[in-house]
């Protein structure tokens, strides 16, 4: 009996000395425990070097696995890649003035017409004149109206005769004055009628007198009575006489009576004899 007691009571005594130390949460006796983090949000990094911190603001662009990312300049002047490989003009791109220096005509007659609107003024004035002669009537008609301001003399005397049919009225308007020297008798040929109402007395003033040779009565009877005020006798002296029945009442209210010392008999035969 005493024996039993004294298991007892040593079964008392160690339970005693366990008990509070359970209670307080401390960890077992071996190195399997760990702590657990405060709350839900932490995450163990990697145990290598690999682990890389994301910005705050969420502009980060992880670059493709094969390493073909390639970083866009700030200031957008770079071709963006098309899908077939080939290359299509940022919008916000726009090519310096002076690029084009180097362009011959076999490159600029590969202009898609649709894409030539783009051109500015600076741009043309920097063709050079012979590498002017590659665009057809197709590109000139989509030619930006203000942008054609740009063109001299020098590359209008190079435009393939046959393309200027592709100018309008809207065009030749905004063309330089001092630029109309350049054009030839053949290239006038090819002027649409209508688009010739777009010149004025200041452009026509500046035309080589042996350019007038290439204007059929069909352009005459498009010209802006205003705009005779500019021609010359020169210019005059060297219209084809068949051209003048294009001429009416408001064409011949407006010419210098000085001019009329230039008709000769055929010119006035062929008047239109109503106009008179």
């Amino acid at each position: 009996m005493s024996r039993v007691f004294s298991l007892f009571i040593v079964f008392v005594l160690t339970l005693s000395l366990v008990t509070p130390a359970l209670a307080e949460g401390h960890p077992p006796p071996d190195d399997t425990y760990v702590e657990p983090p405060p709350d839900d949000t932490y995450v163990e990094p990697p145990p290598d070097d690999t682990y890389v911190e994301p910005p705050p603001d969420g502009t980060y662009v992880e670059p493709p696995p094969d390493g073909s990312y390639v970083e866009p300049p700030p200031d957008g002047s770079y071709y963006e890649p098309s899908p077939d490989g080939s290359f299509v003009e940022d919008p916000n791109f726009n090519f310096d003035p002076n690029a084009f220096g180097d362009f011959d005509a076999e490159q600029f007659a590969s202009f898609d017409p649709n894409t030539v609107e783009g051109f500015s003024a600076d741009q043309f004035a920097n063709f050079d004149p012979l590498a002017v002669s590659g665009f057809d009537a197709a590109q000139f008609a989509n030619f930006d109206p203000l942008a054609v301001a740009g063109f001299d003399a020098a590359q209008f005397a190079n435009f393939d005769p046959l393309a200027v049919a592709g100018f309008d009225a809207s065009q030749f308007a905004n063309f330089d004055p001092a630029a109309m020297a350049g054009f030839r008798a053949d290239q006038v040929a090819n002027f649409d009628p209508k688009a010739i109402s777009g010149f004025n007395a200041d452009q026509f003033a500046n035309f080589d007198p042996a350019a007038f040779g290439g204007f059929d009565a069909s352009q005459v009877d498009h010209f802006d009575p205003l705009a005779m005020a500019g021609f010359n006798a020169d210019q005059f002296a060297n219209f084809d006489p068949a051209a003048f029945a294009g001429f009416d009442k408001e064409h011949f209210e407006n010419f210098d009576p000085a001019l009329m010392a230039v008709f000769d008999a055929e010119r006035i035969r062929n008047f239109d004899p109503l106009p008179m």
